[in-house]
């Protein structure tokens, strides 16, 4: 972690930004380049102006998530449907969202960045209506891998689902819960 994060945001920015216009956006940038998490922040910020409403939904949905999460989960997560997920990420650069191959998964200081996001005033309908998803995919998910005898599918997303339990009681969603 850390410069080449930095580097790859960078490129990206310049795909749609001429040397000088990033330049310059750099510039502005307050934050000493000592404080590398506000730097990123302001730098990321720059980013986050330009995606769509889609990708953002996404990105915010990714936090939920332990370490990796599966594309089914991610989108049942960020709740769009399957076309708007996959067109979103058409777009979405590595610098951003990390394919795994299997999943996808974000840098800790991008994660940090999208959980702030979503945690604000304005997305707290999307807060709380994609934590409530977030919590029924891996309810509906254990007990289903329960019941087929699946032990390898619970253990392989076992973080996952003990977030998403204890999700559950801090919304009091105990119905989840219990089962």
């Amino acid at each position: 972690y850390g410069l080449p994060k930095y580097m790859q945001i960078a490129i990206d920015q310049m795909r749609t930004l001429t040397f000088v216009e990033w330049e310059r956006m750099v510039e502005n940038i307050e934050v000493p380049l000592d404080e590398s998490e506000g730097f990123y922040r302001n730098l990321f910020d720059a980013s986050w102006s330009r995606f769509t409403e889609n990708l953002k939904t996404i990105m915010m949905s990714v936090t939920y998530f332990v370490e990796e999460c599966s594309p089914e989960a991610l989108r049942k997560t960020s709740g769009l449907s399957e076309r708007q997920f996959t067109n979103a990420l058409v777009f979405a650069s590595d610098a951003y969202i990390e394919s795994t191959g299997t999943g996808y998964t974000m840098h800790p200081l991008t994660h940090t960045f999208c959980r702030a996001v979503l945690n604000s005033d304005r997305n707290a309908e999307f807060h709380q209506q994609s934590s409530l998803r977030f919590v029924e995919y891996f309810s509906f998910f254990a007990r289903t891998a329960r019941e087929s005898n699946q032990s390898d599918r619970l253990e392989n997303e076992i973080r996952n689902i003990i977030a998403a339990a204890r999700l559950a009681e801090g919304l009091r969603e105990w119905r989840h819960l219990v089962g």
